[in-house]
C-alpha cells in the first residue's frame, strides 16, 4: 500500500491505497508494520507533517486488531502517540476503529477514528486514514504497511 498528501489552492488531500485484497484470512494472527504521517489542518503545509511508524496486531479469527501509531519528529518528552483497538470485516478487508486514544505528555487528550483496508494476497498490506473525533476534524493522518513476515517487493529501475 501507499499513502500520499497533496496541496492545491487552499485544499489538502490525503489518500491511502493498495491492490485489492484476495485470499483474505479468516483465521490466524498477523503483525503489521509500516510508515505513518499526519498533519494539523490549521497548518495546511505538508512540509510540516509529523512522520513516524506504526505497528498493528490482527486476529482474523475474531475480527479484532490493535494499532500503535508513533511519531519520530515530535520531541520524545512529548510522547505523542495514537493507539487502540479496531474491528475487521474479514469478508471485505475493511477495518474501523473509532475510539483510538490520542496521547501526549502521558495523558489521553482526545480520541481518533481510523478507516482502512487490507490489500494484496492474504492481506499482506494494510493502509488507513485517521482523524481526530471532533465535529470538524483538524488533524488527519495516513498509514501504509505490510505483514511483518511479508515485506513489500523492492522496485528496481
Amino acid at each position: 500500500g501507499i499513502f500520499a498528501g497533496m496541496e492545491a489552492e487552499n485544499s489538502l488531500m490525503i489518500i491511502a491505497a493498495g491492490t485489492e485484497v484476495s485470499a483474505m484470512p479468516t483465521t490466524g494472527k498477523y503483525d503489521y508494520e509500516g510508515a505513518n504521517f499526519a498533519i494539523e489542518l490549521s497548518d495546511g503545509d505538508l512540509a510540516d507533517a509529523d512522520i513516524g511508524s506504526f505497528n498493528a496486531a490482527v486476529n482474523f479469527g475474531t475480527g479484532e486488531g490493535s494499532i500503535d501509531i508513533g511519531f519520530d519528529n515530535i520531541p520524545l518528552n512529548n510522547g505523542f502517540s495514537i493507539d487502540g483497538a479496531f474491528t475487521v470485516d474479514t469478508a471485505t478487508g475493511i477495518f474501523v476503529g473509532d475510539e483510538l486514544e490520542m496521547n501526549a505528555y502521558g495523558q489521553t487528550f482526545d480520541t481518533a477514528t481510523i478507516h482502512g483496508n487490507f490489500h494484496g494476497v492474504g492481506a499482506s498490506g494494510m493502509t488507513g486514514i485517521y482523524t481526530n473525533n471532533i465535529a470538524e476534524p483538524d488533524f488527519i493522518g495516513a498509514i501504509a504497511g505490510h505483514q511483518q513476515d511479508s515485506p513489500p517487493p523492492v522496485l528496481l529501475d
